[in-house]
């Protein structure tokens, strides 16, 4: 939290990955920060949110349904590569 303290005073953005999701403690850093410093991260292309991330609960990603998704080796232009970070999931 000191280091997230630090850098709001020297007026960065920041930045979050859905890993920045994956404990109890990473979501209380992510609640304080401010939203006005917040930038939407869409090129950390292999990380994905896992059922087993204390963030699943907030986030709405399950585009499945709509956009399937596919291992890389079999990609298709009409599918999602499994366990990528694609744009389409930004809600």
């Amino acid at each position: 939290m000191q280091t997230i303290c630090t850098l709001l005073v020297s007026d960065v953005m920041i930045t979050l990955i859905y890993s920045s999701l994956k404990t109890e403690e990473n979501l209380e850093v992510v609640k304080a920060l401010p939203t006005s410093r917040l930038m939407l991260e869409t090129d950390s292309p292999w990380c994905d949110l896992r059922k087993t991330h204390a963030g699943t609960k907030y986030a709405k990603t399950d585009l499945t349904e709509r956009y399937p998704a596919v291992k890389k080796e079999k990609w298709k232009p009409d599918a999602m590569v499994k366990s990528r970070n694609e744009p389409v999931t930004i809600l």
